[in-house]
């Protein structure tokens, strides 16, 4: 799509875009909240609200104006809340190639499609997690920044701090942007301004609630150096995708070389000077660092994706970035195992874990009626957002301070309590109670890590089928690689 793209041409192929996009993530809306239980969380915490009027957060800090809007939307379940999310994707990318459209870039749409389909970016599309969210509204303030707009950049990234407080550490890249556009300190400083007491504001409700005890909510972990590299490169990318960065990363080099080399002339003409790739670069270092402070999730890097793109369009050639894209492009469907052997790529491995994970909920929701009365049985962290969502509302039993999202909050099915994990007073508290302790089989190495308790020690796995299994001689198969 050449930079001399008329406006009714341009907006003709961002309409061709957005349907592609979208129809990319329809096939994908089911199966539940997504394959991470933060998804289901957020579906706890907007059925909370909608049926209490009182807000509570869904995972530490809150995500304040994503779980508000889940609110309006719990009752269509996982195909509204998914959908929505699907829906901010697609604007993500809009905003996305109308960046690329503002830098009078040659390729336009390859390097859109290949944004919407990073695979950490489109599992995310497809779930009820606040990731896009966020993006769509960064994408906007990216724009914004570009077109030299200071007051709507401010107030977009406001409206992604409100989504993702982790927007507050994009705002540097953006006043830099506007910096390079011409805009005046004094507008700048109050792009700052806006964007920093707007998104403050989202999170009022929250202080007010939870007071400075919010804090104690926040899990930073720790996790093996390698395992650290697997989520921030194959994590975000998938092998393929990965393969096609390392090629564009390899043709900058080239071209930094060679610059003279009539092949080496880049998708995105240097118009801005270095100000637009030094935006680039404080966007995509400070999301880095963040990560690595707390690498739990290769979600965590989807806000550095635009950033990438327009740093790749910049300094690699044509060539080699439309060959990148079309790889990446690729990657969500198509992965490489260890021994170099095609497997499913991470979208089709997300798609499997759902489905198994909803088999297993049910799975252990049919059990239950075999346990004995006033029993209570331990499920893990990452279960128990799955089986509270299909329990009544009024099953969890929370209180002023741990939400029905928390895994904190225990829940009753029946006859039964089910509790995340079980520590030293919470035996004591059950064997005073004179309560039968029941865990599931995969749940022992887990609490015995996060609580310092050997369920084995002091209470019964459960084993054998349910009363459906050994009617129908079924169960859920092994759960697939995540």
């Amino acid at each position: 799509m050449p930079s001399g793209t008329s406006g009714s041409g341009f907006a003709r192929r961002l309409a061709l875009l957005a349907a592609v996009v979208l129809a990319s993530r329809v096939p994908f809306l089911w199966n539940g909240f997504g394959a991470d239980a933060d998804g289901w969380r957020v579906y706890l915490s907007a059925r909370h609200f909608a049926q209490t009027g009182t807000y509570t957060v869904s995972r530490s800090l809150g995500f304040p104006l994503q779980e508000w809007t889940s609110a309006l939307l719990w009752r269509g379940g996982a195909p509204a809340l998914n959908g929505a999310t699907a829906l901010m994707s697609v604007s993500a990318v809009l905003l996305f190639a109308s960046c690329l459209h503002a830098l009078r870039a040659k390729d336009v749409l390859l390097p859109s499609l290949a944004f919407a389909a990073v695979p950490v970016l489109w599992v995310a599309s497809v779930s009820s997690m606040d990731y896009l969210w966020a993006l769509a509204f960064l994408c906007a303030a990216l724009l914004c920044a570009l077109r030299g707009r200071a007051p709507a950049a401010g107030l977009a990234v406001a409206l992604s701090i409100g989504c993702r407080p982790t927007g507050i550490f994009l705002l540097p890249a953006i006043l830099i942007l506007l910096a390079n556009r011409g805009v005046p300190a004094r507008a700048i400083a109050r792009s700052a301004i806006i964007a920093a007491a707007g998104g403050a504001l989202f999170y009022l409700p929250v202080l007010l609630y939870y007071g400075p005890q919010l804090g104690e909510t926040l899990d930073v972990q720790r996790l093996p150096a390698l395992k650290i590299l697997a989520e921030g490169t194959i994590g975000v990318w998938g092998p393929v995708g990965l393969a096609g960065l390392a090629v564009a990363i390899g043709a900058a080099l080239y071209r930094a070389a060679r610059p003279s080399s009539p092949s080496s002339e880049p998708s995105i003409p240097p118009l801005g000077g270095r100000g637009v790739l030094r935006g680039c670069a404080v966007a995509v270092l400070g999301n880095l660092a963040l990560f690595l402070y707390h690498p739990v999730e290769s979600a965590y890097l989807i806000p550095c994706l635009p950033f990438v793109f327009l740093g790749l369009g910049m300094i690699c050639s044509r060539s080699a970035l439309r060959f990148a894209c079309l790889l990446i492009c690729v990657s969500p469907f198509v992965g490489i195992d260890a021994g170099g052997r095609p497997v499913p790529g991470l979208l089709l491995r997300d798609r499997a874990t759902r489905i198994y994970d909803l088999k297993d909920a049910r799975h252990v929701l049919d059990r239950l009626p075999t346990l004995p009365h006033n029993s209570v049985l331990v499920v893990g962290s990452a279960r128990m957002p799955v089986l509270k969502a299909m329990l009544p509302a009024g099953a969890t039993q929370g209180d002023s301070f741990w939400p029905p999202a928390s895994n904190r909050a225990p829940a009753c099915a029946g006859e039964v309590t089910l509790f995340s994990r079980a520590g030293t007073e919470d035996l004591t508290a059950f064997a005073a109670g004179g309560r039968a302790l029941y865990y599931l089989a995969d749940v022992r190495a887990e609490n015995l890590r996060k609580s310092g308790v050997d369920l084995a020690a002091s209470g019964t796995v459960l084993s054998g089928r349910s009363r459906t299994e050994r009617a129908a001689g079924s169960g859920p198969a092994a759960p697939p690689v995540r």
